[in-house]
Order: structure tokens, then C-alpha cells, then sequence
């Protein structure tokens, strides 16, 4: 290396301008040049992304017989609410859509974070889904024991009336509504809770509407 470096520095003498600055990066180049540095900077790079991986997704996964276990639903409200007015050149009125309310209570041993809800409402005796909504439930996480604030879900769609009484005075035409509600901890499978039924109560109206169907 050393008679490699003689030589050069002799053809040197014998170069002018802009060549010496290349012979200098050759002979005075370091072992950790700029390539070096950019490899340094990229895996560091990627041991941070993939570290921030694990902590943001991976670790937030929880098995959903476990998260399932977890959860106890109470607090348990339901009604029928105005989901949208309706305002048309033949149809004025309103769309009334099942709604549910609840909250959570963590009876697990592990504090739970980053689950999502979702609602999936169905009219009884129709196997196609009416509507669904969804929430992130706990995104701040909750210890064992705690419990959640009050989580809304409300369907999509519902039944079309001119007002609120209207629909209570055609109220042969109400099929009982039902509302499963799923849960899934952070990237993990979707398992369902449990299935409650809508009570016939609509908002602002204070009797559940109550009648037999023949």
C-alpha cells in the first residue's frame, strides 16, 4: 500500500488543475467516507422503523378469545333516533335508525388499548344487514378493572316517516331491530361480543312502544 501511494504522489507532481483534487480524494480519503456514513444513517433507519413496527402494531395485537374474555359490556341503552331529515319534491320527513349504547369494563388481567367496535344492526327474520357503525373504543387504553365512557353506535339506515308520530301510529309495520356488536384489539381478528335487541323507544318520546304482532 505504502510503495501504491510513492507512486501516485510522483505522477502528482506532474499534474496541474483539477486533477490534483482528484489524486487528494484518492490519497486522502478516509476509511468511513461518505458511503459509509449514508449505510450507518439507512440501518439506523430501519432498526428505528421497525422497532416503532413492533411498539405501534405488533405489541397492540391481542388474541380475540383473550380480548373477548377481557370485556364485559354494561350500562346497556337502546333506542330509535332521527338519523336524517329528508327533504324531496314528493317525500318530506324523517329516517329513523335503531341506535345502542353501552360502556365497557375491563375484567381481564392486561390493559387493554387500541380497540375498535363495531355495530352490526339487523332487522329480525332478514339475514341481510340493515346498517352498521364503528368506533375506536379505547384508544387511550384501559387497566384492569376500569371502565370506559359511553360508547354510541348508531345504524346507517332506518325506517322513512313523515314525523316521529307517524311512526309510532304505524307501528305494525316496526320489525324488532338487533345489534351485534364486534370488537377487535389493535390489528387482530374481529369476535363478536354479543346481540342485543332495539327496544321500541324512539328519542324524545318517553314510552317504549310496545305491541303484538299477529
Amino acid at each position: 500500500m505504502n510503495d501504491e501511494l510513492k507512486e501516485l504522489k510522483e505522477i502528482k507532481k506532474f499534474i496541474e488543475g483539477e486533477d490534483d483534487v482528484l489524486f487528494d480524494e484518492y490519497i486522502n480519503r478516509s476509511r468511513f467516507g461518505p458511503k459509509f456514513w449514508v449505510g450507518v444513517t439507512m440501518a439506523i433507519v430501519f432498526i428505528v422503523s421497525v422497532v416503532v413496527y413492533k411498539t405501534a402494531v405488533l405489541d397492540k395485537i391481542i388474541d380475540p378469545e383473550v380480548l373477548k374474555s377481557s370485556i364485559e359490556i354494561f350500562d346497556i341503552d337502546s333506542q330509535w333516533v332521527v338519523r336524517e331529515e329528508i327533504h324531496e319534491k314528493d317525500f318530506h320527513g324523517i329516517v329513523l335508525a335503531p341506535q345502542i349504547s353501552f360502556r365497557f369494563r375491563n375484567v381481564g388481567k392486561e390493559k387493554l388499548s387500541y380497540v375498535y367496535v363495531l355495530g352490526v344492526f339487523r332487522l329480525v327474520n332478514r339475514p341481510k344487514a340493515l346498517g352498521e357503525d364503528n368506533k375506536m373504543a379505547l384508544r387511550d387504553g384501559l387497566e384492569p378493572g376500569g371502565e370506559s365512557g359511553r360508547i354510541v353506535l348508531t345504524c346507517g339506515f332506518g325506517y322513512r316517516a313523515t314525523s316521529k308520530e307517524a311512526f309510532s301510529r304505524n307501528k305494525e309495520r316496526w320489525e324488532n331491530a338487533s345489534a351485534e356488536i364486534f370488537v377487535r384489539g389493535g390489528s387482530s381478528e374481529m369476535v363478536l361480543l354479543n346481540t342485543y335487541y332495539v327496544i321500541r323507544k324512539i328519542e324524545g318520546m318517553e314510552k317504549e312502544i310496545k305491541f303484538t304482532v299477529e
